[in-house]
């Protein structure tokens, strides 16, 4: 809106265009001049508003069509008035002109309809929507305020090109996990299966798995509001966890998590008499590999604890724990051993 805001009735004398038109054509007497010259040296947008001008005139003998100014400028005046809700001044005068100020005329007529041209292109501009679709693996990156995700696999995250001018509007579809650059006059907000999340200085994570019917929040620092569309929600602490469900559209709050929920960011594991079936499906989550056991082991059970360890050092204690041999081919994990079945 710069533009259109150059042209409110306060920011420049009346007959301020009659005395540019006449300073490009060389017409300008001395006090014109002068008084020219004392107005681009007020301000910038004074400058900025007269380089404009000048900008248009030199370039105004490639515009070979006769304009109608009269006619071409009542539309423009009419137009923005609706656009800009601003009185708008009229920017010729209304006696007859010479050719060079008709040029100024035409400069003025182009000059209001690429701003109003503008404002409705940079408005459209920065509702387009930006996707971040993780696909087969992670994604991990930071939004333009410097606020971290991790996104899962199988997630797609979007906002807006206007993100960060008023507010941090985001839409999740599957699971992400976010570290919030905290600005109180800008909010932070989540969209996540008809439900919002609202940071309050934060660390968390959001999961909304499309086509299901609920949607959690799980806070590891700080403070959330989760909230339905209505405004009524629940604050949720360090350490709370809550879900939202779509077919009673009630939140209540949950449990504590077991830290193997979020491992597929942490690589936190903790397993306690686990099946190895248990132990291989989240193996093939965290590590984004594929595992295969031969059916007599599939039932031997696990104790133990791993902390954000590579996946040949968690093999390796598997396998001697459990006394198996295991491979690795490319993405590929074949575990096989003795039956260890109860």
């Amino acid at each position: 809106m710069d533009e259109l805001d150059e042209l409110e009735v306060e920011r420049y004398p009346e007959h301020i265009d009659t005395v540019i038109a006449a300073f490009l054509s060389g017409e300008a007497n001395d006090s014109e001049i002068r008084e020219l010259e004392f107005w681009r040296a007020a301000s910038a947008d004074n400058q900025r508003y007269f380089d404009q001008l000048k900008k248009i005139y030199t370039s105004s003998n490639e515009i070979k069509e006769v304009f109608n100014t009269d006619v071409a400028w009542k539309n423009v005046h009419s137009k923005m008035i609706i656009v800009a809700d601003t009185p708008v001044r009229q920017l010729v005068p209304e006696k007859k002109v010479s050719d060079f100020y008709k040029w100024i005329q035409i400069a003025a007529i182009l000059l209001v309809t690429f701003s109003i041209g503008w404002w409705f292109y940079e408005d459209n501009l920065i509702k387009t929507p930006i996707g971040i679709l993780a696909q087969n693996t992670s994604v991990q990156d930071t939004l333009p305020d410097g606020s971290a995700f991790y996104l899962r696999a199988h997630s797609l995250l979007s906002y807006t090109k206007g993100y960060g001018k008023k507010e941090r509007r985001l839409k999740l579809k599957g699971e992400a996990y976010f570290r919030v650059e905290h600005q109180s006059e800008v909010p932070f907000i989540i969209e996540a299966g008809g439900v919002m999340i609202k940071d309050i200085g934060t660390a968390f994570t959001v999961n909304a798995p499309p086509d299901s019917n609920y949607v959690e929040v799980i806070v590891e620092e700080g403070q959330v509001f989760f909230y339905r569309s209505n405004g009524e929600g629940i604050n949720l602490f360090k350490g709370d966890h809550a879900r939202y469900s779509s077919s009673t559209n009630t939140l209540t709050k949950m449990e504590a998590v077991s830290v193997n929920r979020t491992a597929y960011r942490t690589r936190m594991l903790s397993f306690e008499n686990s099946s190895l079936s248990e132990v291989a499906k989240m193996l093939e989550e965290v590590y984004q590999v594929k595992v295969e056991l031969s059916p007599n082991i599939r039932k031997c059970s696990l104790t133990a604890d791993f902390k954000n360890e590579n996946l040949e050092t968690v093999l390796d204690v598997i396998g001697v724990t459990l006394n198996l041999n295991i491979s690795i081919e490319g993405s590929l994990i074949k575990m096989n051993g003795q039956s260890c079945m109860n």
